[in-house]
């Protein structure tokens, strides 16, 4: 016969009942497996095998309460720590708990835990799907080319294949100024200085990144509203521009400008549109009250490019005068310029 523990049932049914409760409870085995087993250990040691199998039933239906009602797990669980299979040896009432509760409870809050895990990955995959499916919409709307009627892709024969658009963004004729834009910004406004830009705190020194080439970007105003592969030009293609076309000052239509001339005959014409400069310069809407086009004298066009890793405020456009002039310069960011884009390749 067995040694006896102080339950009045022996070490190796104990261990037993434990490791049973265990692979139902933990691994999810079917209790009916293991009936007989237990039937044959309470045999053996005369124990009532009706009321310990009614208990057992009864604390892995509680268990499987606790699972599928995750919201009262703290009461079921209390529950469970007072629950203890009673059985009756050699006529006096003996207990036993049956279940590890400290293992239990940390697979329990294991399993929550996965299961919190799940959920959350689930739901940032659904908002992560719904933003790229937000995105590729908007890709397809953008590849769409949304030019206003009567601006044309003008080939000028360049070795880069680049096409300039016939005028400026805001404009349906070449000697139209069109819009004035802070450099990034996508909106044109009344005033342009630091106190307006939407990029910076009211100072230079304050800008933020929103990368070194915006071209083709949430930032690039003629990639938004033109569309397909209308873009910002870089400071490349306004230098090829420079050296492979011959460049005029003329009038057209009573409107101060440059005109290039490009390698194959064809030619585009940039006004004069001056520009609205952070403490000083020209207004050119208050210019207009008082003045013709033909006193306007500068041309003042962003490129969608800035020095690499420039803190200060900077960014490259063209600018170009009646005289010699004309180069890629740095201008502070919240300047008002005009836009002339490019169709790429």
């Amino acid at each position: 016969m067995p040694d006896k523990t102080a339950l009045g049932i022996s070490e190796e049914l104990r261990q037993f009942i434990e490791a049973l409760v265990e692979e139902v409870v933990l691994d999810g085995k079917p209790f009916e497996n293991q009936k007989k087993y237990l039937a044959r250990f309470c045999q053996t040691e005369s124990v009532d095998y009706s009321l310990l199998e009614t208990n057992l039933s009864d604390l892995f239906e509680t268990v499987e309460e606790l699972k599928t009602h995750e919201s009262k797990a703290s009461e079921h669980f209390l529950r469970l720590l007072a629950k203890e299979c009673y059985f009756t040896n050699d006529g006096t009432d003996r207990f036993i708990s049956v279940i590890n509760t400290k293992r239990i409870e940390i697979e329990r809050k294991r399993k929550a835990r996965k299961e919190a895990k799940r959920e959350a990955k689930k739901e940032a995959d659904e908002k992560a799907k719904e933003l790229s499916e937000r995105l590729i919409r908007k890709e397809k709307e953008r590849a769409i080319d949304k030019r206003p009627e009567g601006v044309v892709a003008i080939d000028l024969g360049l070795p880069s294949g680049t096409k300039w658009a016939s005028c400026n963004i805001g404009a349906t004729h070449p000697e139209e100024r069109g819009t004035y834009f802070a450099w990034g910004e996508t909106e044109e406004k009344e005033d342009y200085d630091w106190n307006t830009y939407a990029f910076a705190d009211g100072y230079a020194k304050s800008c933020q990144d929103i990368g070194d080439v915006i071209s083709g970007t949430i930032y690039d105003v003629a990639y938004l509203q033109w569309g397909g592969k209308w873009r910002m030009p870089t400071c490349k293609q306004y230098d090829e521009l420079i050296k492979c076309c011959d460049s005029a000052w003329i009038t057209l239509n009573g409107v101060n400008g440059r005109k290039f001339t490009g390698p194959n005959g064809n030619s585009i014409f940039l006004p004069a549109a001056e520009c609205f400069y952070e403490g000083q310069g020209v207004n050119p809407h208050f210019f207009d009250q008082f003045y013709d086009s033909e006193y306007f004298l500068y041309g003042y066009y962003w490129t969608g490019a800035r020095p690499p890793g420039n803190k200060n405020g900077y960014a490259y456009c063209l600018f170009f005068d009646g005289e010699l002039k004309c180069y890629t310069d740095l201008h502070f960011r919240c300047d008002g310029f005009t836009i002339r884009s490019v169709l790429n390749k």
